[in-house]
């Protein structure tokens, strides 16, 4: 077995290298091994001095997060202050990364160096954490609070070089880190400097009113919500000036505590384990493609419009495509406003506006698509259209272009036959605008081929997305899952609850949109809402009242806003009550939600039973990367598991007594309750 810890004396130096592939991870084992490296370095008289490096180019990317809990929180808080109490001064060479508990040992350091392409920051803030290693009481002593607040409320990266992160470091070297290390430690011995504990700097804490005024700026800046770690970070940086260093680390490993065993916690390390899961595509193994230049997109409406502007931001060049000069006129002046937003958003500058602009064409008909790589149809998801334009496509497209559906519900596999190249065909659906969510779900068909699915991947990373692979199904995962909980909010409308009551409790729960809400977003009318069994929308859909684009659905809109409900939906809501025959029954906030989240777990149950989807986890990347679902809860899966899966079939049960038929848990809960099994962990 490889040693985590690579241990050698270079002129009286003992180097300590961290090996732990691929990133160094911080593993108990790993804070072990140090320990170990460091006493056996103390124990021998001729080493007399210590540096702590990574191998591979990298120091370390902080907790390994799979097993991120008390207990290893713990190993490398331990870690930091044997190394801060150590006789021989030990010194940091940092290259690649030093992120959260790496970062948290390289300030327990006595001196640090930086290889100049080097970044650093503390990303805790991200799975709901602060620092559980000394990060709050070392890095204000010696940045100050302005610095090391941005860092760990933002979770950014930052570069060594950068004035804030800088002031953690003695030197920055641009070439040669361990040998610079080394002699800098050398000399470290032969000016008897000594070791210089983080624990008694006071540089970042000399100025106090600047102090108090960082924290005040940001205690205004960042959101207090109660499910984040803002609090505590701000709070831990605050008692660095007024503890004593000992007193400070034991406020802060009492907060990171009570952080690491919140359910927030659980869910925000399932999401992010989940995230690294989805990504890797069986087909990345085996397909190789080659490069994408030119992105074609059919239909400059919103979806396409919205991808075109995403791949605009991603370096492509663009060939945007709409039959008729009036239509393809407004989809460019689409484009155009989408790219003004986002200069007038700071994402874009004015110039680089104007030069991404410079890379997008257009097309009156097909043939405008024949140099293209890639070529995303998104006219508009009517079926026969779709046909056509893939069968025509047949004789326009180049060799190993990748064609792509646009559209929860479109037949990947049927387009596919409308070409003599069906291994090139595949879909993509974007739950909303393309430029602004992250979301994707790859559509992977019957005769699919790799090539074609690793090609979009790669254009899909160039745009920052999230893909989720997912086999055709109408609906997909988010529509089907969403169209379940709309589902639910209908039956307990049957029974006389309020629509309006419905959403409140959904968005109370952390959504950001209620099932009534979402659905008159996306369109009552849409192909999925029917097999959802979502009849009420259904039934007003055929009124014509389809949603926010109509002007009224379950709610009336003036522009994007939603008013009151009408006094018609009132009506016919009475009307379909006395039809059911439906016991009268009042639902608290609470059953509201359990409800809802309980179709939406059942829903998601029985998409990975069809084979739609690979794992649980995929349902919940799907569904908070496109459809609102809060980050901290983790995604409908999670938030089943954390719920209890006997009392999700319970309500399930108990829904299905009430009339909800399409409410019956799936058997795989049977199996799951049976066997111990999870849906997320």
């Amino acid at each position: 077995m490889a040693e985590t810890v690579g241990y050698s004396v270079e002129d009286n130096v003992a180097v300590l290298r961290i090996s732990q592939p691929p990133n160094n991870a911080l593993t108990s084992d790993v804070c072990a091994a140090l320990t170990a490296a460091l006493e056996r370095a103390a124990a021998v008289p001729e080493v007399q001095a210590v540096v702590i490096m990574g191998a591979g180019g990298i120091f370390s990317a902080g907790h390994a997060i799979g097993t991120l809990n008390t207990k290893s929180a713990s190993d490398v808080a331990a870690l930091c202050t044997t190394i801060e109490k150590s006789t021989l001064p030990v010194v940091a060479a940092v290259s690649g990364v030093a992120m959260g508990a790496g970062l948290d040992v390289v300030l327990a350091c006595h001196y640090r160096l930086a290889d100049a392409q080097a970044r650093v920051g503390f990303p805790e803030v991200g799975l709901g954490l602060m620092s559980g290693a000394g990060g709050t009481q070392r890095a204000p002593r010696l940045a100050g609070a302005d610095v090391s607040l941005e860092m760990m409320l933002t979770g950014v990266q930052k570069s060594v070089t950068e004035p804030g992160p800088r002031a953690f470091f003695d030197h920055v070297v641009k070439s040669n880190l361990e040998e610079v290390a080394v002699e800098f430690a050398k000399s470290v011995v032969d000016e008897r400097l000594g070791v210089r504990q983080t624990s008694a700097r006071r540089e970042g804490l000399a100025d106090a009113s600047a102090f108090d005024a960082a924290l005040a700026k940001w205690r205004a800046r960042a959101p207090h919500h109660s499910k984040s770690a803002n609090k505590d970070i701000l709070d831990c940086v605050e008692a660095c000036r007024l503890l004593p260093f000992e007193a400070g680390l034991a406020f802060e490993k009492e907060r990171f505590k009570a952080r690491v065993e919140a359910p927030e916690f659980l869910a925000l390390r399932h999401i992010a384990l989940a995230e690294r899961r989805a990504a890797h595509f069986p087909e990345r193994a085996v397909g190789t493609a080659g490069p994408v230049k030119l992105v074609a997109v059919i239909g400059l409406g919103a979806v396409g419009a919205g991808f075109a502007v995403a791949a605009l931001l991603a370096g492509f060049e663009v060939v945007g495509v709409e039959r008729g000069a009036k239509p393809l006129e407004s989809g460019l002046e689409r484009i155009r406003l989408l790219l003004d937003k986002a200069v007038q958003g700071g994402q874009l500058s004015a110039l680089k506006r104007d030069g991404i602009e410079a890379c997008l064409h257009s097309g009156g008909d097909l043939v405008a698509v024949a140099e293209a790589d890639f070529v995303l149809v998104a006219s508009g998801q009517n079926p026969e259209v779709e046909r056509q334009i893939f069968a025509q496509l047949d004789g326009i497209s180049k060799e190993g272009a990748v064609l792509a559906a646009h559209g929860p519900q479109a037949d990947v596999d049927a387009l596919a036959l409308e070409t003599g190249c069906p291994e090139e065909v595949m879909g993509l659906s974007f739950p909303t605008a393309a430029h602004l969510s992250p979301g994707v779900e790859v559509v992977v068909g019957a005769q699919t081929s790799e090539a074609t699915v690793v090609r979009a991947l790669s254009v899909l990373k160039a745009m920052h997305k999230a893909p989720v692979r997912v086999t055709p199904h109408v609906g997909l995962i988010g529509h089907s899952v969403t169209t379940a909980a709309l589902r639910a909010a209908e039956n307990m409308v049957l029974h006389g609850a309020k629509p309006e009551d419905i959403d409140k409790a959904m968005r109370d729960w952390g959504m950001s949109l209620g099932p009534f809400e979402a659905a008159d977003l996306v369109g009552l009318e849409a192909p999925w809402v029917v097999p959802g069994g979502a009849a009420l929308s259904e039934a007003l859909a055929r009124r014509m009242w389809t949603g926010r684009a109509a002007g009224r659905g379950w709610y009336r809109y003036e522009g994007s806003h939603p008013q009151e409900i009408a006094a018609e939906l009132d009506d016919f809501l009475h009307q379909v009550r006395s039809e059911a025959a439906r016991t009268p029954k009042a639902f608290s906030g609470t059953q509201i939600q359990s409800r809802c989240l309980a179709a939406m777990a059942n829903a998601g149950v029985g998409l990975l039973r069809k084979g739609v989807v690979a794992s649980p986890s995929d349902i919940d990347v799907a569904l908070v990367h496109g459809f609102g679902f809060p980050r901290w809860r983790g995604g409908p899966m999670m938030a089943a598991q954390q719920a209890g899966l006997v009392r999700v079939r319970a309500t399930l049960r108990a829904m299905k007594a009430e009339g909800d038929s399409l409410s019956a848990p799936d058997p795989v809960f049977d199996y799951l309750i049976k066997n111990g099994g999870h849906l997320a962990r």
